[in-house]
């Protein structure tokens, strides 16, 4: 009979060679052995490809695919249709794991029997690093899925997922979306009673300084417009109203971005956005009062208005910064 993995960790690997040695050293010397790695080459245009079969040449557990480019969300599925192990995890290339973190996450999976289990994770910079706390308050998935839009990350690098649950419920990581993909897969797993664990003992290491070119630290038009197409995902995978604050947040986060990068003209701007304009923004939490107010100022005075408070912002950061440095 043919040994089921224990864990699959599926990584989705573009232009990463100058990093992803580091991360696939924390993978290969993982102290849980029974795991199943799958590499998922999503077109890469440097020796990304090679180092991948490097790895699958030296341990059998590596399993390489070669594909032209799909993006981040298509090469996540990919890599989840292939997966055969009970539970899957996803790492990205530029970042690492404990050593003894899939086996601390899979014994506390099986001992709770979990259809998800969390962990820390840790930013990680240049001289210093920041482990984030990721205990959520209740394992309820009902709390959980509220926690995703405050207090835990959305991503899946820190949650081990039983495979049978993601297909009893069909859930699949959102086509053409490069930016919250797997918050959005969270999203939809959350709306459905699962149980939730949380290992206290390990982390997930989230590089913040390594890729300088990573997407999702980019302030431009484009970055905005994927966090529009996020919010549309969100709002289509959307079953329950327990997260409509939640995506008001995100959706204001998004339209700030896209007054600061200029995204949209102002009637597209209206266009894009016009569920903001009767949600509650100046009560929107843990977002700061200033930041509210130069959306609330685009709907309720004009656009201009908003623009030129968001340019003072910009100026006065950059002067604050100046003076500190």
């Amino acid at each position: 009979m043919q040994n089921i993995p224990a864990v699959s960790i599926v990584v989705a690997v573009y232009n990463a060679e100058p990093y992803l040695h580091r991360c696939m050293e924390s993978i290969l010397n993982q102290t849980l052995h029974n795991i199943e790695i799958l590499l998922i080459n999503d077109g890469s245009t440097d020796n990304s490809g090679q180092r991948c079969d490097d790895y699958a040449a030296k341990d059998s557990r590596v399993k390489v695919f070669h594909r032209t480019n799909h993006g981040l969300s298509a090469t996540r599925q990919f890599g989840l249709e292939h997966a055969t192990g009970t539970y899957v995890i996803h790492a990205d290339p530029d970042d690492w794991l404990d050593l003894d973190m899939l086996e601390k996450m899979f014994e506390i999976a099986e001992k709770e029997k979990a259809d998800m289990v969390i962990c820390d994770y840790i930013n990680e910079y240049p001289h210093s690093n920041q482990r984030v706390c990721q205990k959520p308050s209740s394992t309820d998935s009902n709390e959980v899925l509220i926690a995703l839009f405050d207090s835990l990350h959305g991503s899946c690098c820190n949650k081990l997922i039983k495979t049978q649950t993601i297909h009893q419920y069909n859930i699949s990581f959102p086509e053409k979306l490069n930016y919250g993909e797997d918050k959005v897969f969270n999203i939809q797993l959350l709306q459905h009673p699962i149980n939730v664990a949380y290992c206290s003992s390990v982390a997930y290491h989230y590089d913040q300084y390594t890729n300088p070119s990573s997407f999702t630290r980019s302030i431009t038009p484009e970055m905005t417009f994927q966090r529009v197409e996020y919010i549309k995902k969100m709002r289509e995978y959307q079953h329950t109203s327990l997260i409509t604050i939640g995506i008001y947040s995100a959706e204001f986060g998004a339209a700030l971005m896209a007054i600061r990068t200029k995204a949209y003209s102002p009637p597209e701007f209206f266009s894009v956005f016009k569920q903001l304009a009767s949600a509650p923004i100046l009560r929107l939490p843990n977002i700061p009062f200033h930041m509210r107010l130069i959306v609330w100022t685009a709907f309720h005075i004009n656009y201009r208005t908003a623009d030129m408070l968001m340019a003072f912002k910009l100026w006065y950061r950059k002067r604050i910064k100046g003076i500190n440095e």
